[in-house]
């Protein structure tokens, strides 16, 4: 992974696959909004019909 600063200020991660994918992630996002995130998506997924 390579971390940088981006023209709009964020720290930014850019990290490559072994297929070949280009990824970026801000990593200015702090890590409990992750689990915020899991919850949403787990009250989501529960909601939906089978």
């Amino acid at each position: 992974m390579k971390k940088f600063i981006a023209t709009n200020g964020r720290e930014v991660l850019k990290t490559i696959t072994e297929s070949g994918v280009t990824g970026y992630m801000d990593a200015s996002i702090r890590a409990d909004g992750d689990t915020g995130l899991a919850e949403a998506d787990r009250r989501i997924t529960r909601s939906q019909p089978s």
